[in-house]
């Protein structure tokens, strides 16, 4: 019996998440077996944390699949650039397969993970960061995400609403976004961020990997910013 598992990267979790979740994807389609290659090396471990690649696969939630170590039968790595071929051509295509996919994230959270009852939007603003000062997909004016703010505010003015904004950087380059309906939630953990992007109400997302994995995951309203990922059908663009 042949297994696929998914190639190994070294960048930050978004872009490792996609690639993982982009190879169950084919499996599930294909009728394969996916298999876990457990990652080797990620960024944006700021505090180096021995523990950290421990940490984002009980994130993950990825141990409910079988590790490359527990298989002794032939193992096919699906490439990076394939999934990403694959996912995109099939995109609208794998409501079922996607599904599952959120189950298995979810076995291990707390859905309601803000703890209130408000009408919860994350917004997601890509910055340049320590590990990654690539310019495209960070250099997103502030006024973009200002002015969906407002339209998100007329849009569900008959709730009440908290915006949350995920980003990184210093604090006061975010004083524009200080509002009543506000909390910025700026250099926060990667653990907490993406759990609460993906469980959101709705997500304003960035030109990221970060953003495009949780809101794949995410049965909420998602607010699409055109980049080299394409959306999903039921995405507001």
């Amino acid at each position: 019996m042949t297994y696929i598992t998914q190639e190994l990267r070294k960048d930050g979790f978004g872009g490792q998440y996609q690639t993982i979740i982009n190879t169950i994807l084919y499996c599930k389609k294909n009728n394969k077996l996916f298999v876990y290659t457990p990652i080797k090396k990620m960024e944006h471990n700021y505090e180096n944390d021995v523990l950290f690649l421990q940490k984002i696969e009980k994130l993950m939630n990825i141990k409910i699949y079988k590790s490359i170590c527990e298989i002794n039968s032939n193992i096919v790595t699906y490439s990076v650039k394939d999934s990403i071929f694959f996912f995109d051509k099939n995109i609208n295509n794998l409501d079922t397969e996607i599904n599952e996919i959120k189950k298995d994230f979810w076995q291990n959270k707390d859905k309601n993970c803000f703890k209130n009852k408000l009408f919860n939007i994350a917004v997601h603003i890509r910055r340049p960061n320590p590990d990654d000062n690539r310019i495209m997909g960070a250099d997103t004016p502030d006024k973009y995400y200002l002015d969906k703010i407002n339209n998100l505010r007329q849009k569900y003015k008959d709730k009440k609403i908290l915006f949350h904004i995920y980003s990184q950087g210093e604090l006061c380059n975010f004083s524009k976004y200080i509002a009543n309906d506000t909390i910025l939630k700026i250099n926060m953990n990667i653990f907490d961020t993406f759990i609460e992007m993906v469980g959101a109400d709705a997500l304003i997302m960035s030109k990221s990997s970060l953003s495009y994995s949780a809101a794949v995951l995410s049965d909420r309203d998602i607010y699409y910013q055109q980049f080299w990922h394409p959306p999903m059908k039921h995405w507001y663009i």
